[in-house]
């Protein structure tokens, strides 16, 4: 049986190449409708897949998403290491495929393009698809297991940090919360406290700095009455000591109110090795703009019965 020319498939490969360019967040309706462009591989005219994918490799990454489990059985044993965010998704939905031996063969194909996948495209896809992949009901252990290798990357780490940095979308705090799982992105908290675009993450890590308690997404869910199956808060120690008030003081002049509740939440933490400072600082925070922030230093300086001293005036 013969192949098509070249020049036949080029309407198939300006499908694949928009798909890559719309955001990752579409993704599951990106894919849909390349399900539907997936049926022209010409493969009604009677070519064999294997022959149409050595004519155009890059058609690869379209027959995955076939609807047909053989075509997609075949891309994945032709599969090249993915250079795009879209094609690495596309490789990580494989893993929860409804055919028990595609999913195999989408394990062994991560394993065997995982060290070629640049750090960048890896980032791209947690932030944009780790929730729905880890959600995945059919993954199995080792692909659950080829999925963390990416993770587990340093040049990994360290790109995700500065993506932390930077990120505004609303999944990045799920995303932060699952990653903090490792002890080993402990030493990029002092960073983001600072510098995170996110509000959400500056005050988690101004928290856990100060607390010395990190909680986090860990893998898994659990039956929550009322909610269905969740994933639940899990908790451990911080593996480095932090001075709290190099980051407390800080974080008490922080832009945004929800990072300041966390700095006055935190004062009695504060007062337990840093008492005059952590008064001073409460004093200061008593005259914040937001209300919230006012009423939590408030009841800091508040007197209890037992509790030594008195409350100091506000300065003006």
């Amino acid at each position: 049986m013969s192949i098509p020319p070249i020049h036949e498939f080029r309407p198939l490969a300006e499908a694949l190449a928009r798909a890559r360019a719309e955001p990752l967040a579409r993704y599951p309706a990106t894919a849909r409708r390349l399900r539907e462009v997936a049926a022209g591989l010409s493969l009604t005219r009677g070519a064999p897949l294997a022959g149409v994918l050595a004519a155009a490799p890059d058609l690869t990454w379209l027959a995955l998403h076939a609807s047909n489990g053989f075509h997609r059985d075949a891309a994945l044993r032709a599969l090249p290491a993915p250079a795009h965010a879209f094609d690495l998704a596309a490789l990580v939905s494989r893993l929860d495929d409804w055919v028990p031996e595609v999913s195999a063969l989408a394990e062994a194909a991560l394993a065997r393009q995982a060290p070629l996948i640049a750090a960048p495209v890896i980032a791209d896809v947690l932030l944009a698809r780790m929730r729905r992949v880890e959600g995945g009901v059919r993954m199995s252990n080792d692909g659950y297991r080829r999925w963390l290798a990416l993770i587990d990357r340093e040049d990994v780490r360290a790109e995700l940090v500065q993506r932390l940095r930077h990120e505004r979308g609303a999944g990045v705090r799920w995303v932060f919360l699952r990653v903090m799982e490792d002890p080993r992105l402990d030493p990029a908290l002092p960073r983001l406290v600072r510098e995170a675009a996110h509000p959400s993450i500056r005050a988690s890590a101004l928290w856990w700095l100060v607390s010395g308690q990190v909680s986090y997404l860990g893998w898994g869910r659990e039956w929550v009455p009322g909610r269905g199956l969740q994933q639940v808060p899990r908790r451990r120690p911080l593996s480095l000591s932090v001075d709290p008030a190099a980051v407390i003081e800080a974080a008490a002049g922080d832009r945004c109110s929800a990072v300041r509740k966390v700095a006055a939440e935190m004062l009695r933490t504060y007062a337990a090795s840093h008492p005059q400072a952590a008064r001073a600082l409460a004093l200061r925070l008593a005259a914040d703009r937001n209300r919230g922030v006012r009423e939590r230093a408030d009841w800091f300086l508040a007197p209890r019965p037992g509790a030594p001293g008195v409350r100091e005036e506000r300065t003006a």
